[in-house]
């Protein structure tokens, strides 16, 4: 919880816990018992995502402070989405202001074979997911914003607004 892991998935994590797993010895050293936890969380995850499509179609918008690590983690969501399951994937990017941002999307898009758009505004956000809606699923690249920039932060909540549909 101290790292604002959700209640609910906090205790489905412990929930799981297998007792087995823990020694009865508590000498345990922490670095120890921190890979056996990482070692129960990555089962977790594998049980709860059961290999299956993560995305559920619809169009994905990925928001966060800068250099979090958006851009590729979309290019790797598209890839698995594409490859693993089959799925027609398109990219649109709002980010504008990084410089390179565009071609370092556009670069994946190339590789992985997808289509992309660049909205510049709300406006051209609504149409550029008008012309993809024949996509299963659209994952949107934002330009990272300070939570605490008030300003840059209603630039992307207007973005966010001229799609409703999209989750963020």
């Amino acid at each position: 919880r101290d790292l604002d892991v959700e209640e609910e998935l906090a205790r489905g994590i412990l929930d799981r816990l297998d007792r087995q797993l823990l020694p009865s010895d508590t000498s345990l050293e922490e670095s120890a018992l921190r890979g056996l936890l990482v070692a129960h969380i990555a089962r977790f995850i594998e049980e709860v995502s059961g290999k299956g499509s993560l995305s559920g179609g619809g169009i994905r918008m990925l928001v966060g402070p800068t250099g979090v690590g958006k851009t590729t983690t979309i290019a790797k969501l598209a890839a698995r989405e594409r490859y693993a399951f089959g799925k027609k994937v398109s990219l649109i990017t709002l980010d504008t202001f990084r410089i390179a941002a565009v071609d370092q999307l556009r670069k994946y898009a190339d590789i992985i074979g997808l289509q992309l758009k660049v909205a510049t505004d709300p406006p051209g956000f609504r149409q550029a997911v008008k012309e993809l809606a024949g996509s299963d699923v659209v994952f949107v690249d934002s330009a990272g914003r300070s939570p605490t920039d008030e300003m840059r932060i209603g630039e992307l909540e207007a973005f966010a607004r001229a799609v409703p549909e999209a989750q963020v």
